[in-house]
Order: C-alpha cells, then structure tokens, then sequence
C-alpha cells in the first residue's frame, strides 16, 4: 500500500478512471485513504423493483453524485405470474386460461413447481449447455459456466421468481416508482437524457444493463427473461396482432412509458433527449398509439415541442402487417408529431415488420406493393429539421427511388445515416445494392469534405434467420459510396428473388454480430476460414462441442 500511495496523483487516478465501479467500491474497503474515493456516476437506473427505487433515491439524494447524473434509464420489463416457455414461441398473458394453451397442461405440478416454469427452466439450461457450440473457449463462456455449475435448483428458482412478482407488483400497485421519478427530476439538474427499454435483462446471465435489481439477483438464478412488452416472433407461422390502444388493458403494457412521459410533461426538468431501446428485438411501442389522439400522443407532442429537444429514438411495434395494414401510419398523426420537433438533430425510427410474402414474391406472382409502402415524406418532415445530424430507419418497407430523394433533401448538417433491416419491395422497388450505387453517383456525397461526409450504418438480416444475430456491413457499404469500392451484396446468385439484397458467408463481407454478446462477433465467413482464424474449434458439424464440464 505504501507503493501504491507513492504513485503521482494523476497516474493513480488515471488507473482507477479504468476501473469499473463494482472493482472501485472493493478498493475502497481496502483502508480508510482510500475509501472516499468517488464512484464514477453518470447514469441511474429506475424500475418497479424496491432495489433500483433505493439506489435512485440514494443517488437523488447526494450532493455530490446527483449533480453528475446525465442520463435516466427506466427498466420496463415486467415479471408475469406465468409466461409461455420459449420453444412455444408466443406471449402467455397472466389473464389467459392455461387449459387453452397447446403445450401447458392446467393442473401439472411438479414439487411445487408449475409445468411451464419446469418447460422454462429446461429451455434455458439446455441452451446454456449448447451455448459455446463451435467457438474456442472465451473467459465469457468460462462465467456463464460457473453461473450453470451453479445455478439454483428448479425449486430455488421458482421461489425466488415469485418472490420478485410479489414485490413488483406491490411497488406498482403504491406506484413507488412513479414517485421516486418525480423526485428524481428536481434531483438531478444535468439529466439530458431518458432512456426507455424493455430488453434490460438481456439474455440469462448476460444482461444488457446492470441495474441494481439485476445485480442483486442470486448467483445462478436461471428464469424466463423478462421483455415486459408484446414481442413478434417473425420466423413463426403466426404474428402478434395488436388492440387498440384505448382497448381495455392494452397501455397497461406499456406502464414504464406512461409513467415517463406523464413525469417529463407535467415537472421541471433538462431533459433533451428520449431514447426507446429494443437492441433489434422485434418489440416496441404499439403503432396503435398513433390511431386517434390520447393522452400519451399528447404527452410525446408535449415532449418533442420543448425547446432544444435534440433527439428522438422511436421503436414501434405494429404486429401482423397483413391483418393491420398500418393505418397508424397514413393518418397524419406521427408527421405531425414529428413535426413539432423542430430543434431535433438525431432521429431513428425502427419497427417489428415482417413484409407480407406477396411483395416478397418475383413478378407474376407478387404484388407491387402499393398497399403496403409509405413515401417518407409523409412520414418524416425532413423539410423542417434544419439542424439534423443523424438520421436512422429500420426495419421498413421503402422503394429505392424514393429513399435516395428522400435523403437528397437531408440538410447539409448530416453527419450520419442508418438504414438497416430495410425491405425494398421487389417490382419496382429496387435493392441495397441499387441505393448504395444511387447514393454515390446521385448524392455525391464522396465530393464532400471528409469531415462532413454522413457515416453509414447498414445492418442485413443473416439468411435464413438466426436470433439475436445480423451481419455488420456499414464498412463495405462506406467503400462503395466513398471509395468506388465492391459491393457486398450478391447480384449473381438466384437472380429472380435475392439480387442486390442478400449477403452470403462465402463471399466473406461484412461482420456477423450477436445483439447481446459482443464477444460473439466474429467475419461472415465459411467455417473453414472461422477455424483458421481461430474463431471455431475444428469439429465435425452439426456435432456440438461439449461444455465445460470441468470449471
């Protein structure tokens, strides 16, 4: 210790500037110098769970710490009496009778433990088991190892997971959460930004955040991960159809939005910034919110109006597209909300839409998509946002030729473009490979300074469709708009129904990126170069390798 105060101040804190909090708080327990060492804060978490209410508060509450906070995330993943094991493939509402379930049985219990947390339980175990398949052992699958080794028993695990509805639903029921916001607010004087999400907790023993409540659980704990909101699973023969939004407990789905938008309209506050994050899940905020006028379209105009609100990340989430067709969309009323953002400066706007199959069908037997498509114009004001910096649309239903026009008309302050997921309608629509071309020679934006040249970002969907995986092609896409450079979409291969709109391992482009694990990003590429670049183990396949059984 000695040694370790010796060191200049500067380099000393520029060590522990590394550290991440949790390393920081055991150096402070070590002597008494050290243990007034300030944790690095700048973000707070909120729930309706009474772990994240009490470090909110504790936060709100310093005076040095809350004066530091800039940004506010709202965990909006509820915990159900009862959800449907994922092998079903679709949301189990606490309300439905189980007898009308096909795969639960109403009166199976076992030790205690009812049947569909038992189907659970086994769903996640088995694909922790599986998880490392091919990839050369990581320290990442070292800790989910030691987590599985040991987990809690199925008994352990149902106990502790109701004993987590009981007190959220206690915490909602006094609306503690809603109250700790709202002092929070006149707490927190440089808060600029709220973020909203459902997909906190990840995948098991890998969450996205690590809220207070998350931390706190026990070391092991395997359970249905919660998404808290209606979620479309699109590689299943049936699609989540939405209600409308005043239809009876249908924004009940949607509490942590309400309970945010109703705090931000109606108490003082810095707040530039709103952010909805699904990190590519297909979920959001129901499309029907934007049917008719209600109190929360009310609430979001009131939000985007305040001066010098900056940014804007809209997830929505509109359900089966053939039963819907997006009248949500037609009516005027996002336009007009969009239209009341007139200082915004960062704009992205994602959707859950499968495109319906007759606009994915080959001419003569598809449709061209009329029906469905949506000039973004009548979508987006571009005209009005004069200070835009970033601009990001995904998964969406669009026509080349309208896309590129739309993008001619982005201001000059454009430093930045996502257009990832985008699902060009196949008679006349277009295709990735045609705007990348199209935004070279028609936009000119190579002629740009390159200090003012728009980033892209492209993400594709991996073909067939594997969750919680995309292929990362925003470098290749850059070359070909800047740099005159080879495409990386396939333009030879089955012609009539994938040019210019698919990516292919062999053609080896682009990076193949897990949404929840980073260290599972690796080349889209064949196997036999993942083995020589270390990736995978060299194994005959489909055989998985066999887990860790020795940590």
């Amino acid at each position: 210790m000695a040694s370790l105060f010796h060191i200049p101040n500067e380099v000393f804190y520029s060590i522990t500037s590394l550290l991440p909090n949790r390393d920081i708080k055991n150096l402070r327990l070590t002597c008494t110098r050290l243990s007034s060492h300030e944790l690095r804060l700048d973000r707070v978490f909120l729930s309706p769970h009474p772990r994240d209410i009490e470090i909110f508060m504790c936060i709100a509450s310093h005076d040095s710490y809350r004066g530091r906070i800039v940004e506010l995330i709202y965990d909006d993943a509820r915990f159900r009496r009862r959800v449907a094991h994922r092998s079903i493939g679709y949301d189990l509402d606490e309300d439905d009778p189980l007898d009308t379930h096909p795969a639960i049985s109403p009166d199976r219990v076992i030790d205690g433990v009812p049947e569909w947390f038992i189907c659970a339980y086994d769903d996640i175990q088995g694909d922790l088991e599986r998880e490392p398949g091919r990839y050369i052992t990581r320290p990442d699958h070292v800790e989910v190892a030691k987590q599985l080794e040991s987990r809690l028993s199925i008994a352990q695990s149902y106990s502790q997971y109701q004993r987590i509805v009981d007190e959220q639903n206690e915490t909602i029921a006094i609306s503690a959460d809603s109250r700790a916001l709202q002092y929070g607010l006149k707490q927190f004087p440089c808060l600029r930004k709220v973020t909203l999400t459902a997909v906190a907790h990840g995948l098991t023993f890998r969450p996205k955040y690590e809220t207070p409540f998350i931390r706190s659980l026990p070391y092991g704990f395997i359970y249905p991960i919660p998404r808290g909101w209606p979620e479309s699973r699109g590689v299943l023969p049936f699609a989540v159809t939405t209600k409308a939004w005043d239809a009876d407990g249908v924004k009940e789905k949607w509490r942590g939005l309400r309970v945010l938008l109703r705090a931000l309209v109606t108490h003082s506050h810095s707040v530039t910034e709103f952010v909805v994050d699904v990190n590519q899940i297909l979920t959001g905020i129901s499309l029907r919110i934007f049917d008719n006028p209600n109190e929360e379209y009310e609430d979001l105009v009131s939000l985007v109006r305040r001066p010098n609100f900056s940014r804007f990340d809209l997830a929505l989430f509109a359900g089966d597209p053939e039963q819907v067709n997006w009248p949500s969309y037609r009516n005027g009323l996002l336009y007009n909300m969009f239209m009341e953002a007139k200082d915004v400066q960062h704009v992205r706007l994602t959707t859950d839409l499968d495109p319906p199959e007759d606009i994915k069908m080959p001419a003569p037997y598809g449709t061209d998509g009329s029906e469905y498509f949506l000039p973004l114009r009548s979508l987006f004001p571009v005209h009005q946002w004069t200070q835009l910096r970033h601009f990001g649309l995904a998964r969406f239903i669009v026509k080349q030729d309208d896309l590129t026009s739309f993008l001619a008309d982005m201001p000059p302050t454009l430093r930045s473009v996502e257009l990832s997921f985008l699902s060009f309608i196949r008679i006349g629509g277009g295709s990735y490979l045609g705007l990348l071309l199209d935004m070279r020679e028609k936009l000119k934006w190579h002629e740009r300074h390159t200090s003012e040249r728009p980033k892209l970002t492209i993400f594709v969907d991996i073909d067939p469709p594997l969750f919680g995986r995309y292929v990362d092609i925003s470098t290749e896409a850059e070359a070909v708009v800047y740099k005159n450079g080879k495409t990386p979409f396939a333009d030879q291969d089955y012609p009539e129904l994938d040019s210019g709109n698919s990516v292919y391992r062999d053609l080896e482009v682009g990076i193949e990126r897990n949404m929840f694990n980073s260290a599972d990003d690796c080349p889209f590429a064949e196997d036999d170069t993942l083995v020589k670049l270390g990736v995978y183990t060299e194994f005959d396949w489909p055989h998985p390798k066999p887990y860790l059984k020795n940590l």
